[in-house]
């Protein structure tokens, strides 16, 4: 199929090449300098530290707590890349990100690998280079905990699954090296993030199996070895978590974590149906600039309608379709709603938006869906390019000119690509693609990280270290008390032995040791009443405390401004 001088010729090494630079393009800028983010990457990240403390890499805990909710796989991860990259001290938070990373690379080029099967390899190129660049996917590779790595091995059991539904038309194919890549993946996401990717390929076939009333392609699956690979991934830990807890892990992780967010709003976040559909024009940015199409395509595809610039779609489009759906039907369905839910299946919305963006290119197709599509990815793109700045004046000193104009430029940027996409134009696709990765750029490699009121924690551990000349993280003997401050983004900074929260707050000023350090949030509800306290117990020499700083900023977390006066255990000086 000639498609002239549009498109690049993607040869087997080319693309994979070319869509591996994108992605570190969008994830290694702010990978360092972004601030560890509050609450769960912290969890994640100081969960991490505290395993290879203490060597105890099981029964993964943070600070007290036990981390009940997910398997090892990710900090096992993320440990095995701060003991490569770093040290047990250093709290350097990139080297927890790095598996995020590989996640996302993992995921882009899976999803081209699978996708240069299903629709060619030109459409998958450019939904691979799709997902890349979308904002939820450049969040989560940025971030130091599943999500990113569920995706990537949720795209690598899409592509196996690829190989198994085309290759089964094939004469003389065997299926059962995408059949153990398929279980190996699994296995591997089960490690990451429990049942999900199970219950997505579950859904998937049953779908599928109902639709096409066969599922004589799966055959390959059955393949003695793979689930004995599978099963061999996830046994050892299972058993020893099992042992080590008595069981009470999978009585926490499935019935105070997984089944609650199906069940009812946990841990606050809960929202109505039809959330995901709501948010996708936002975390698919720049991408779903071609959703609408890319389904439209489907349909007709389904209804045997040929594309021009795709090949024949019918049955790829049921199976990216039956991958993408019944999971999403499910999230939207449950109470607890969080963006990155739906993370796990955009690879083959991605791929339905690449052969859409080529059918675009070549015929002008879809005119009405590339229309909305276009008028979205323009309004979308320009809120997200002015917000950033605006973020900045909000969490940071005011934005310099040089930053409005970057984000002037984008937004023209994004403009003319709405209004190319809008004509059919081919270029349009590629105005999308650099759109979405500037904006990423621009926002984690510098917005971000520039936010200084919203890296409180990182002030505190800073104030600590230049001002006061301390060794981070602080030596055990040197006790910390947080009570109103009790974000785990401290306790990363700060040290394993701290204590966050109000439960953790010293009866008696009076019996710490010299040289504590006491953290009080003078705007919290309970902050006066310390500091009361503190000044009546420094007025009859019980305890006193000299101030060495004070960090002011916003706790995104709670939505709370906060005032925090770090204060130093001291001996008392006679009253005259």
């Amino acid at each position: 199929m000639n498609h002239g001088s549009t498109f690049p010729k993607f040869s087997n090494l080319k693309a994979p090449l070319l869509l591996a630079l994108l992605t570190l393009l969008v994830s290694l800028p702010g990978l360092s300098s972004l601030s560890v983010i509050d609450r769960d990457e912290a969890r994640y990240a100081q969960a991490t530290m505290q395993m290879l403390e203490s060597g105890e890499y099981v029964d993964i805990r943070f600070q007290d707590a036990p981390r009940w909710k997910k398997p090892a796989g990710a900090y096992w991860a993320q440990a095995l890349s701060v003991k490569a990259f770093t040290g047990v001290n250093a709290r350097e938070i990139w080297a927890h990100r790095v598996p995020s990373v590989l996640g996302a690379l993992l995921a882009v080029l899976a999803t081209y690998w699978g996708g240069a099967k299903l629709i060619g390899r030109e459409p998958a190129a450019i939904g691979a280079a799709l997902l890349a660049v979308s904002l939820s996917m450049v969040f989560e590779a940025h971030i130091a905990k599943t999500d990113s790595l569920l995706t990537g091995f949720c795209a690598l059991m899409l592509a196996a699954l690829a190989y198994l539904r085309v290759g089964a038309d094939e004469e003389n194919y065997a299926g059962r090296g995408p059949a153990l890549v398929f279980w190996m993946a699994l296995g591997a996401a089960i490690m990451m993030k429990g049942p999900i990717a199970l219950l997505i390929a579950l859904t998937c076939f049953i779908a599928l199996a109902i639709w096409e009333r066969s599922a004589i392609w799966l055959r390959p699956l059955r393949f003695w070895l793979g689930p004995l690979v599978c099963i061999a991934i996830v046994a050892p830990w299972a058993y020893l978590i099992w042992t080590k807890t008595d069981g009470q892990f999978f009585a926490v992780a499935i019935g105070e974590d997984l089944a609650p967010k199906l069940t009812g709003g946990a841990e606050k976040h809960g929202a109505p149906a039809g959330y995901y559909l709501a948010t996708v024009w936002v975390m698919l940015w720049p991408g779903a600039a071609f959703l609408l199409a890319g389904l439209a395509l489907a349909w007709k595809n389904i209804r045997g309608v040929k594309t021009a610039g795709v090949s024949a779609l019918g049955s790829t489009a049921k199976f990216l379709l039956c991958w993408a759906v019944p999971w999403w039907i499910i999230v939207e369905i449950s109470a607890t709603k969080l963006p990155h839910y739906t993370l796990p299946v955009y690879p083959a919305l991605c791929l339905l938006a690449g052969a859409a963006a080529v059918a675009i290119a070549k015929d002008k197709a879809h005119p009405i869906a590339r229309t909305i599509g276009a008028a979205l990815y323009m309004l979308v793109g320009a809120l997200l390019a002015g917000g950033v700045v605006y973020a900045q004046s909000f969490g940071g000193a005011k934005p310099p000119s040089w930053e409005y104009a970057i984000a002037a430029l984008i937004i023209i940027g994004i403009i003319v690509s709405a209004i190319l996409l809008m004509r059919g134009r081919a270029r349009a696709i590629w105005g999308v693609i650099a759109s979405g990765a500037a904006l990423s750029i621009f926002t984690f490699g510098h917005i971000m990280p520039s936010l200084e009121r919203l890296t409180i924690s990182k002030s505190v551990a800073k104030l600590l270290k230049t001002e006061q000349g301390y060794a981070l993280p602080l030596p055990a003997q040197t006790q910390v008390y947080s009570p109103n401050f009790s974000e785990p983004s401290l306790v990363y900074h700060l040290g394993s032995h701290i204590k966050i929260g109000m439960d953790k707050s010293p009866t008696a000023l009076s019996n710490l040791p010299a040289g504590t350090l006491l953290i009080v949030d003078k705007l919290h509800k309970e902050g006066p009443d310390l500091m009361a306290r503190i000044a009546q117990d420094a007025q009859s020499q019980l305890a006193c405390f000299e101030n060495i700083g004070e960090v002011d900023g916003e706790n995104y977390s709670k939505g709370d401004t906060v005032k925090l006066s770090i204060m130093r255990r001291t001996a008392c000086t006679p009253n005259k």
